[in-house]
C-alpha cells in the first residue's frame, strides 16, 4: 500500500473497533456516525485483506485472529503520535474537562471516594470521574478493553509492562 494515499483518520476507527468490538460503539468512541464508522470497517477490511470483526456467538462480533495480532501495535503507534502533538501539554487542574475512569474495589471506593471527589470537585472541578470494579488484573487488555487510566488494588504479580506505583504497605 502506498503510504502517501492513506487516511491515517483510519488508524482511529481501526483501534475503536479493536477496543469496542462493535461499530455503533466505536462510533461514539471517536465522535463520528454509525454510517461513518462502517465506512471506515469496509475501507479496513479492503486495505488489511481481513474482515477484522466477525459474528460469534449469539451474534455477538468478536476479532478475527489478524484483528487480536495488530491490537497491540495499532495501539502502540496511536500512543506514538500522541506523544509527538502532546509532548509540551502541561496538564491544568482547574480547566481539564478529561473523563477519568478509576478501577477499584468496592472496600477501597468506599475509602477513598469520599476524599477523591471532595478535592476533584475543589481543584479540578471540570473533571468526570467514572469508577469501574476490577476483574482479576494478568494483562493490560483490561485497562484498553475498559479505557481505565488508574487500578487502585492489590496485585500478586502484576504484569511487568504495567506501569505501577507502592502506595501503602500493610504488615500483617
Amino acid at each position: 500500500m502506498d503510504m502517501n494515499r492513506l487516511n491515517l483518520n483510519l488508524l482511529r476507527a481501526l483501534h475503536a473497533l479493536l477496543i469496542a468490538k462493535n461499530v455503533s460503539i466505536a462510533a461514539h468512541a471517536i465522535g463520528v456516525s454509525q454510517s461513518s464508522m462502517s465506512g471506515f470497517l469496509k475501507q479496513l477490511r479492503e486495505i488489511l485483506g481481513d474482515e477484522l470483526l466477525v459474528p460469534g456467538q449469539y451474534k455477538i462480533m468478536q476479532l478475527t485472529p489478524y484483528a487480536c495480532s495488530i491490537q497491540s501495535p495499532v495501539r502502540d503507534i496511536l500512543s506514538d503520535i500522541e506523544k509527538v502533538f502532546h509532548h509540551n501539554t502541561k496538564f491544568e487542574p482547574m480547566e481539564s474537562r478529561r473523563n477519568f475512569c478509576i478501577a477499584m474495589s468496592d472496600l477501597i471506593a468506599v475509602t477513598l471516594l469520599g476524599p477523591l471527589i471532595q478535592a476533584i470537585s475543589e481543584q479540578a472541578p471540570n473533571i468526570k470521574l467514572s469508577v469501574v470494579h476490577p476483574k482479576y488484573l494478568d494483562s493490560l487488555g483490561y485497562f484498553e478493553d475498559k479505557g481505565i487510566d488508574l487500578y487502585i488494588g492489590f496485585f500478586e504479580s502484576p504484569p511487568q509492562n504495567l506501569k505501577r506505583q507502592l502506595l501503602l504497605l500493610i504488615m500483617g
